[in-house]
């Protein structure tokens, strides 16, 4: 994770701090193993996310769902309500149909972040995660002071905000993430709860 670089290094390199040397593009069609994610992440979208303690195709996990990043609940439910915890602008059958096309296609940036699915902390509550940090990634750290350090464990030596001033390119969107900082998380001033983060959501992006 040499965070200089632009997303589509990042994207290409892949998290090593998950447990994957592998680049991104196959820890993303094979699965996040650091997260005991073994399918590809075709079949992982469309079986669902084994290690989510969820044997439903992702099909049946996306309506019926796990709301607001808490998985054991329905999907429909968060999608429908439009993330009650995220407030989200769309409705579950938009969200489904556009999909995570990060995993297997640059388009859509703009409708799969407003989705939010981060996939770096999925047991935790949005509320919770962003709040407390992401503990997948090994950091007992508290998300504040993590994305202004930068992510330790996953080898970002530099600053969160230089890291989204840059952009993630292979997300599908030219424009450096400054913008898409300003709009959301005001330089991450990560204090905010998800609430506010995904309530602005990552227009910059898409």
């Amino acid at each position: 994770m040499d965070w200089p670089r632009t997303a589509h290094g990042w994207l290409q390199r892949g998290f090593s701090a998950l447990g994957s040397p592998r680049a991104i593009h196959g820890w993303l069609q094979r699965g996040f193993s650091a997260l005991d994610w073994p399918r590809a992440a075709h079949g992982w979208l469309q079986r669902g996310f084994s290690a989510l303690d969820s044997p439903c195709a992702i099909h049946g996990r996306l309506q019926r769902g796990f709301s607001a990043l808490d998985w054991p609940r329905a999907i429909h439910g968060w999608l429908v309500a439009d993330f009650p915890l995220w407030t989200g602008p769309r409705a579950a059958h938009g969200r489904l149909q556009r999909g995570f096309s990060a995993l297997d296609s640059p388009s859509a940036i703009r409708g799969r972040l407003q989705r939010g699915f981060s996939a770096l902390d999925w047991p935790r509550t949005a509320h919770g995660w962003l709040q407390r940090g992401f503990s997948a990634l090994d950091s007992p750290s508290a998300i504040r002071g993590r994305l202004q350090r930068g992510f330790s464990a996953l080898d970002w030596p530099r600053t969160a905000h230089g890291w989204l001033q840059r952009g993630f390119s292979a997300l599908g969107s030219p424009r450096a993430i400054h913008g898409w900082l300003q709009r959301g998380f005001s330089a991450l001033d990560w204090p905010r709860t998800a609430h506010g983060w995904l309530q602005r959501g990552f227009s910059a992006l898409g």
